[in-house]
């Protein structure tokens, strides 16, 4: 098992994964099934994870890191109401494990469980209230509930604690984007860049805002956009919607109108095949401008 354990570190998961096996036939121990499912999970193996997670706690139900172990392999495989009982489970052994509440705080919320979600947010940053990761989570479920200044206090308490927190400098530029504040917006993406330079959200958003902006940002950053959106859709494969229209819009700003109807059509593929219906709707709308020879610009 110790030999697992150490396979595991090096990243020999494989390997690691015939240990825990051969070392659980004479020692059918809680932790060796907790690792193995770790080894499982690293590979993949989610299904095989779950039951290793499972007869962890057979053996000792109230090992925790098996209880949030298996909660993240549930919520991996699409399981998440059951997610939400083991990471219940989990912060109630460990009152006092932050990260344990985080994560709990986190599948409440994508679970709707907003009330819950905001408790649980409200403990981990009780246990610990220099976690930049905390404030980000709960900065962005205060955003999908259009709480906009308590979230923007949570992103700038993030920043304050990491200024090079990259994701959070794209947070706020999304949520300054809601807002209407497109250069405030971009100093953040650019901020971003320069910590991350190949972080595609960041080159997604400040390529959108080059291409979609009225009067002299738009004809001054034309170019920009367009080397953005691409760099973009190289390092990920092209195979987002969202994506593609940034591009296409991009191509539009700078005069590219042919290249801008064939890529928004790429990505309205995508979109319907995605059923994003709505979003299909206004990447139509933004081809007919391009096929009359104009470029989509945000309304203010």
């Amino acid at each position: 098992a110790n030999l697992g354990f150490a396979l595991a570190e090096q990243g020999h998961y494989d390997k690691a994964i015939a240990h825990y096996k051969t070392a659980l036939h004479s020692e059918p121990h809680a932790i060796i099934w907790n690792n193995l499912g770790r080894s499982l999970v690293a590979t993949g193996k989610l299904e095989e994870a779950i039951k290793a997670f499972q007869n962890a706690l057979k053996l000792s139900p109230s090992f925790a890191n098996a209880h949030r172990n298996l909660a993240l392999a549930l919520a991996r495989s699409g399981r998440l109401q059951e997610a939400l009982i083991h990471l219940g489970d989990a912060a109630r052994l460990e009152p006092e494990n932050a990260t344990v509440h985080n994560i709990y705080a986190v599948m409440l919320g994508r679970a709707g469980r907003t009330t819950e979600a905001m408790q649980e947010f409200q403990a981990t940053l009780r246990l610990a209230p220099d976690s930049a990761a905390t404030h980000v989570n709960l900065a962005n479920l205060l955003a999908k509930q259009h709480a906009w200044d308590e979230a923007m206090a949570h992103y700038s308490e993030a920043l304050r604690l990491n200024p090079a927190f990259v994701e959070a400098h794209c947070y706020v530029a999304s949520l300054l984007l809601e807002q209407g504040r497109t250069k405030d917006a971009a100093a953040h993406d650019i901020a971003a860049l320069q910590i991350k330079a190949d972080y595609v959200p960041a080159m997604e958003s400040l390529a959108w805002i080059y291409a979609t902006a009225s009067g002299e940002v738009g004809t001054q950053h034309a170019a920009e956009a367009v080397r953005l959106a691409e760099q973009a859709c190289r390092i990920s494969g092209c195979k987002q919607s969202g994506l593609l229209d940034t591009l296409a819009a991009a191509y539009a700003n700078a005069g590219r109108f042919e290249e801008a109807v064939k890529t928004g059509e790429e990505a309205l593929s995508i979109a319907k095949v995605a059923g994003e219906n709505n979003f299909a709707d206004s990447i139509r709308a933004r081809i007919d401008l391009y096929k009359k020879g104009s470029p989509f610009r945000v309304k203010k």
